[in-house]
């Protein structure tokens, strides 16, 4: 289609390797942000974080193949957009948590 993505341009297993790099910078600020809301007694929202977010995406960047075809690209670019669905969700656990109160 003449697209000069990434992978075109670097390589398969480059584009890889930046892209695992990309989450672990993702991951980062979740785990602090989840830090600082368990100690703000959101546990629930803390949980959330950890279990829908975190956990998630270093799971999908530990089984994203640096040798893989486009079907297996198609299949982890489907199971990213469920990660962000999550984040955007952990809007609707923050306004739960606010409505149950700080327990």
């Amino acid at each position: 289609e003449g697209c000069d993505t990434m992978p075109i341009r670097m390589g398969l297993q480059t584009s890889a390797w930046v892209v695992k790099g990309i989450a672990v910078l993702a991951i980062a600020p979740l785990i602090a942000g989840s830090y600082i809301v368990y100690n703000f007694h959101y546990r629930l929202l803390a949980f959330y974080m950890l279990v829908f977010l975190i956990l998630p995406i270093a799971l999908w960047a530990f089984i994203l193949p640096a040798e893989a075809d486009a079907e297996q690209y198609h299949k982890a670019s489907g199971r990213l957009k469920l990660i962000m669905l999550a984040g955007v969700c952990s809007l609707i656990v923050y306004h739960i948590q606010l409505l149950i109160g700080n327990a």
